[in-house]
C-alpha cells in the first residue's frame, strides 16, 4: 500500500507547475512559524528532483543568523553537520547533495524542516522509504516540520510503529 502511495504521489509531484512560486509561498510561510523564529540551529536539506525549493529557506536562515546544518547519511543514521554559507557539497549514492563529513562540524538542530513525498495534517509523513529520518527522530528530538506542496497532502498517512510524527506540516 504504501509502495503504491509513493508512487502516486512522486508522479503528481513531478507534474506541480509553478513550483519555485510556491517554494517561495512556503519559506515566507515557514519564517512566521513560531518554531522557526524561536530556534537556533536549523537542520535542512538540498532539494532533491521536485521536492519543495529550499533554497530561500535556506538564506533566509543565514539572513536571521541562524546556525544552518545539513543532513549527510551515514552508514544507516543521518548526521547534520553545520555549514557556512559558501561551503561545497558533494552528492550522495542517491544523487542528493551533503555536506562534506567534517567531525568538529556535527551539530544537532533545534528545528529540523523534513521533505516527503505525502503528509496528512495530523503530522503523518511518507517519505522515500529508507526510514532515515525517522531513526533520527527516535534519537533526537528537535521541533519537526515538514513541507510540502497541497497536492501531496491525504487525508490519513498510513502509519506503522516506526514512524515518526511531525510536529508541524506547512504548505502552499
Amino acid at each position: 500500500m504504501k509502495k503504491q502511495i509513493r508512487k502516486e504521489y512522486l508522479e503528481k509531484r513531478n507534474n506541480i507547475l509553478n513550483r519555485e512560486e510556491r517554494s517561495s509561498i512556503i519559506c515566507s510561510l515557514i519564517q512566521k512559524h513560531p518554531s522557526f523564529q524561536t530556534s537556533q540551529i536549523v537542520g535542512i536539506y538540498k532539494s532533491f528532483m521536485s521536492e519543495v525549493d529550499t533554497k530561500d529557506i535556506i538564506a533566509s536562515s543565514y539572513m536571521c543568523g541562524k546556525i544552518v546544518c545539513f543532513p549527510r547519511v551515514e552508514g544507516d543514521d543521518l548526521v547534520f553537520y553545520k555549514t557556512e554559507k559558501d561551503d561545497l557539497f558533494e552528492k550522495s549514492s542517491y544523487g542528493i547533495e551533503e555536506p562534506f563529513k567534517k567531525i568538529q562540524n556535527r551539530i544537532e538542530p533545534d528545528l529540523v524542516i523534513v521533505p516527503g513525498v505525502v503528509f496528512d495534517e495530523n503530522g503523518g509523513r511518507m517519505g522515500y522509504g529508507k526510514g532515515y529520518y525517522d531513526r533520527y527522530f527516535e534519537k533526537h528530538f528537535p521541533n519537526k516540520v515538514g513541507i510540502c506542496f497541497r497536492e501531496q497532502l491525504i487525508d490519513k498517512v498510513p502509519m506503522n510503529s516506526q514512524d515518526i510524527f511531525m510536529d508541524s506540516i506547512i504548505h502552499d
